[in-house]
């Protein structure tokens, strides 16, 4: 079996705070707590033709689904889920493990950021046409798929200043949680993308309003 030692935390300009490159050990523990493993999309992703984003009917329906009862929504569900924990808490530590290791998959941070924006746009806040609605309109139309991945991360951290949302000492604090934990960047183009997409979901108030 294959651990990660603990990452360093470091100042990267992309994102205010990041790790450094991760080192495997084979055998043993790694260090911190683990996180639980989120499920993972079982599609082909937005360029599918089965996808059909916006439909009732097509793969995006039935994962969006998936997701929004796994992290609740806020006015669904009050803040609370079913056992009486409280739904927040739930999000802040899926984007913990979003950050910090390899429990959740790019594909499902993908769709939360896409659920994220149809809200931000019902409630004015996703920056217009030019904001991140242009990223969702490219994303819905399949532009971000294989070898233009690192175009969707350049578009969402261009429109970082439209954020009026989040809390720094918030964001800082969960990149500090999150390097405690076991940790998949082996280099910084993963890291990269999960602290854009991590500083995009708390500006727009993820952990407090949901999807």
């Amino acid at each position: 079996r294959v651990s990660f030692i603990l990452c360093a935390l470091c100042v990267h300009p992309a994102m205010g705070f990041s790790f450094s490159a991760c080192q495997l050990r084979p055998g043993g523990r790694g260090g911190g707590r683990t996180s639980p493993r989120a499920p993972v999309m079982q599609m082909s992703g937005w360029a599918s033709p089965t996808w059909n984003w916006g439909s009732s009917v097509g793969d995006a329906h039935n994962e969006a689904m998936r997701v929004r009862n796994a992290l609740g929504d806020v006015n669904t569900f009050e803040g609370t889920d079913f056992q009486g924990g409280n739904i927040g808490a739930v999000r802040r530590e899926w984007l913990v493990s979003m950050i910090g290791s390899s429990a959740v998959e790019w594909e499902d941070v993908k769709l939360v950021l896409a659920l994220k924006w149809q809200k931000a746009a019902r409630e004015g806040r996703d920056g217009g046409a030019k904001g991140y609605g242009y990223v969702m309109e490219q994303m819905r139309r399949g532009k971000y798929e294989e070898a233009n991945d690192s175009q969707f991360v350049l578009d969402m951290q261009a429109r970082l200043d439209l954020l009026r949302g989040g809390d720094a000492k918030e964001m800082e604090a969960i990149f500090v949680e999150a390097a405690q934990g076991p940790c998949i960047f082996k280099d910084f183009t993963d890291a990269d993308r999960r602290g854009v997409a991590a500083r995009v979901l708390v500006g727009l108030d993820f952990i407090e309003k949901g999807l």
